[in-house]
């Protein structure tokens, strides 16, 4: 009876649960590990119906990553916002890019960054997804800005400073070296503070993971 309704979905579903499950599997096991055969195990059918929906595995490995980022983009900053204040959202923020449990959705972007010099579609996706935390960051700092919390004269390019100091973190999570990655929080929390206009020490509480 499973095999029967999983059979009478509708193919715009069945497309979705595709790029939904297959974004499950690279954030466990990377993307390089993503196969049409994979992936057809995982949603339970057969490997021919994932290439029906998808011409090429890098046209799947692309949506998918963006399909995991992008949820991740929303269900942060969905929380996030929900801070009292500027402040203790940028506070909210580091502790939970910096957190020990956020540490396979930083691999998968670094693997992004790594695939995507011979992937066209998935350095598309890179990029959107890049924009969007971005634009959400920009959101969180514009208000700071105009009540005097932080002193900034560009919060776009401030959230491309902070983001980028975030990227530095993950590209030292593959070394699995706890102590190494307190440093780098270290630097990614007091960048922030220097980049926002913060006396130091005022994100400090953020660093731990």
């Amino acid at each position: 009876m499973s095999g029967q309704a999983r059979r009478r979905k509708m193919p715009e579903d069945r497309r979705q649960e595709i790029v939904s499950l297959a974004g499950e599997l690279i954030a466990e096991h990377g993307l390089n590990s993503l196969t049409f055969r994979r992936v057809a195990l995982a949603v339970g059918v057969a490997p021919g119906l994932v290439s029906h929906y998808f011409p090429s595995a890098e046209q799947l490995a692309a949506e998918a990553f963006e399909f995991a980022t992008l949820n991740e983009v929303r269900g942060l900053f969905g929380d996030i916002n929900g801070q009292p204040d500027p402040l203790a959202r940028i506070r909210a923020l580091l502790a939970r890019v910096l957190s020990d449990q956020r540490q396979s959705m930083a691999l998968l972007i670094l693997d992004a960054y790594r695939c995507s010099r011979n992937q066209p579609l998935l350095r598309e996706a890179l990029i959107r997804a890049l924009g969007a935390w971005e634009a959400e960051l920009a959101e969180i700092i514009r208000p700071g800005v105009a009540s005097g919390v932080f002193a900034t004269v560009d919060p776009l390019k401030s959230a491309i400073h902070i983001l980028a100091l975030v990227d530095s973190y993950a590209s030292q999570v593959a070394t699995h070296l706890t102590s190494r990655l307190e440093i780098i929080r270290e630097m990614v929390v007091s960048g922030t503070e220097r980049e926002l206009g913060l006396a130091p020490g005022s994100l400090q509480s953020s660093a731990s993971g």
